[in-house]
């Protein structure tokens, strides 16, 4: 039992599809890398900002002791406020201890006079003596001296605290201004960041599965289009590159169906409704106007001044008819046919001035460009194959390239109709011919039969009457006159054998069944010998026999055989030169299952070219001069038909000028005894 398809092994089983594993698009890729990049760079700025910040309220302070001390220096040498009055300086003080984020201000004087705010005594004292008031997390303090142009130089101390505490919280609200800055900026970023994504991985994705469908085979879908940057270009190119497999996959496509239907079809018609149904079903052609255009071959049906345009597209023409007969002069068909070549033209030459029948019907189609390729089988002209459009499309080269396959396909299938069409006319008169012949041949053997009939009657009499005058039954003859008598049987006898063989072949009746029996061939070869040795005695020829020994029995009819042997030797005997020698030789064939019996004689041979005729009816080779006597050619012709009917061969070995051997084959009998 053959296994079902599903059961069938592939040589080559499909591979296994792989699982897809898609953790993180290129989208989102690129959205981590970018968030990742820009997080790094926040908090390096961040950071630097933060270094930044203390560095500045550092550098604040310092500025403010800094200036501070210049201020009182300036205000006590031109006021003398060390010395005259500490109420002004009080103020500088109470007015620097005011100040966001300090803690307290001190100014010494050059005589050790303290002049403070914000400060206990005992911080007063610990300050004094080189330790800071506040433990060091708490409070950051700025000193700077108080110093005045030369002589004066040094006249005091100013020293200033700094709340941490403050600073934090400056810093820690300035990071959270940073933070939502940045993250504010980082939203936005990020919004347009996925934008620029989108607009790049989409059309991927959507590259992505139009070439994943090409490599399945769909390409009847068209890609869409946006975009003029690289991935536009890139799918503008896929685009391209699907359609153009697209239309040649099925261009090719239609050429094969093309070709496998018309290689089924054996009729004009058929050719032309698959030619219309593969076009039909075509989804690449702008068809508007096509047709087959056949010139004539000759005669009253088929005059070569004409030809005949078959609608292929539409399927009728204006009248509702499947094809129009035109005359062939002075038209786009003559031209394209004396041409050979192909024609596309935006209009067809000659269309709007030719008043021919052919060039109105093209003026009724309104057709702008046209494409005619001429049907050409061996540089012979069979039509053409007309294409017309309402637009340009006839001088697309895809267009015309298309028309050339199917124009070719077409010659070649038209030239196999036309060459099936002539094979069955000529069948039909060689049919013809046969009656005739078979009719005529009839008419010859009836006639040799009627007149072999006829003669037979008058043979046998004068052969009975001979025999009585040669026994002296009617009255005593001399020895010339008995010489005579001996001449006029045998030649009696030689007429009766020839009339023998015209009636056997002219017979209309069955053949009688075949009388087998077994014997010797040996026996059989001497005795036709002996029949036939005194023809040949008269003709100064021996008969010489040899039989290969040990040989099995024959199974055949002994009669018919004898017959054959005695046709063979007569037949060598008027080819045979005076003093030749006819030699009859049996022997086993080489598979030893046949009885090969061989005639060979000395005479003139047969040509090569004449060897495979011997054996027809009434055939018979040139005569030479010299050549004795000749017969109805009939002898070879039965030897045949007796040893096909015993299943036998027969075969013939000759060389002009070194004689001619005859062997033919008869069945040896089944455990026949040896001779």
């Amino acid at each position: 039992m053959e296994p079902t398809p599903a059961e069938t092994p592939l040589l080559f089983p499909p591979a296994a599809p792989k699982k897809e594993r898609r953790v993180f698009g290129l989208g989102a890729r690129l959205t981590i890398l970018v968030l990742s990049g820009l997080l790094c760079i926040s908090v390096i700025t961040t950071y630097i900002s933060i270094r930044q910040l203390r560095d500045a309220l550092s550098a604040g302070a310092r500025e403010m002791a800094r200036t501070m001390g210049q201020i009182v220096g300036i205000s006590s040498a031109y006021q003398g406020f060390f010395d005259i009055d500490n109420r002004l300086l009080e103020q500088y003080v109470n007015f620097a201890a005011e100040q966001p984020n300090i803690l307290y201000a001190v100014i010494t004087g050059p005589r050790g006079e303290i002049i403070q705010t914000g400060l206990t005594s005992g911080q007063v004292a610990r300050l004094l003596e080189g330790e800071p008031p506040y433990p060091e997390e708490q409070v950051h303090q700025e000193e700077h001296d108080i110093v005045l142009d030369s002589p004066v130089g040094k006249i005091g101390r100013i020293y200033l605290g700094i709340s941490r505490r403050e600073i934090a919280a400056i810093e820690s609200g300035l990071i959270r201004l940073q933070l939502y800055l940045t993250g504010a900026i980082t939203a936005v970023f990020l919004l347009l960041l996925w934008g620029i994504i989108h607009s790049v991985t989409r059309p991927l994705a959507r590259l992505t599965e139009k070439t994943r469908e090409m490599g399945e085979g769909i390409l009847d879908r068209p890609l869409a289009i946006t975009g003029r940057d690289e991935v536009g270009r890139l799918a503008e190119s896929i685009e391209i590159m699907r359609d153009n497999l697209y239309r040649k996959i099925q261009t090719i496509a239609l050429l094969g169906r093309v070709a496998h239907d018309f290689n089924a079809v054996l009729d004009l018609e058929e050719v032309i409704e698959a030619t219309r149904n593969e076009l039909q079903a075509f989804p690449l052609w702008p068809w508007y106007e096509l047709g087959v255009t056949l010139i004539g071959r000759g005669g009253k049906l088929y005059p070569k001044d004409q030809f005949v345009y078959y609608h292929v597209v539409p399927e009728t023409g204006p009248e509702g008819s499947r094809y129009s007969i035109f005359s062939l002069p002075g038209t786009l068909v003559a031209e394209a046919v004396a041409r050979k070549e192909p024609i596309s033209r935006d209009i067809p030459a000659g269309l709007t001035a030719s008043r021919d029948g052919f060039s109105l019907y093209l003026q009724d189609r309104d057709i702008s460009s046209s494409v005619t390729i001429p049907l050409l089988v061996k540089g012979k002209a069979l039509g053409m194959l007309y294409a017309g459009f309402r637009d340009r499309s006839g001088r697309t080269p895809e267009i015309q390239v298309i028309c050339q396959n199917l124009a070719d396909e077409l010659a070649r299938a038209i030239e196999g109709i036309y060459l099936l069409y002539d094979l069955r006319q000529s069948l039909s008169a060689l049919k013809d011919a046969h009656q005739q012949l078979k009719g005529l041949d009839n008419l010859k053997s009836e006639f040799i039969s009627s007149v072999s009939h006829e003669l037979r009657t008058p043979l046998v009499s004068m052969t009975g009457y001979l025999h009585m005058m040669l026994d002296e039954k009617l009255g005593e003859i001399t020895d010339l006159q008995r010489e005579g008598l001996e001449v006029s049987v045998k030649s009696l006898e030689r007429l009766t054998n020839l009339i023998e063989k015209m009636l056997f072949f002219s017979s209309q009746q069955k053949e009688r069944e075949l009388d087998l029996s077994e014997f010797a061939i040996s026996d059989l070869l001497e005795h036709c010998a002996r029949m036939m040795r005194t023809v040949a005695e008269a003709e100064q020829i021996e008969i010489k026999t040899s039989t290969e020994e040990p040989l099995p029995l024959a199974r055949a009819d002994e009669d018919k055989i004898i017959q054959v042997l005695i046709n063979l030797v007569d037949n060598a005997i008027k080819f045979s030169p005076e003093g030749g020698v006819i030699e009859l030789r049996a022997q086993k064939s080489p598979d030893s299952k046949m009885i090969e019996v061989m005639v060979i004689d000395q005479g003139k041979g047969i040509p090569a070219g004449e060897q495979e005729k011997i054996f027809e009816k009434f055939w018979q080779g040139e005569r030479n001069e010299g050549d004795r006597r000749k017969g109805l050619g009939l002898g070879l012709a039965l030897v045949k038909k007796i040893l096909d009917q015993h299943g036998g061969t027969v075969s013939v070995s000759s060389r002009p000028g070194e004689g001619t051997t005859i062997t033919f084959t008869i069945p040896i009998a089944p455990g026949g005894d040896r001779q």
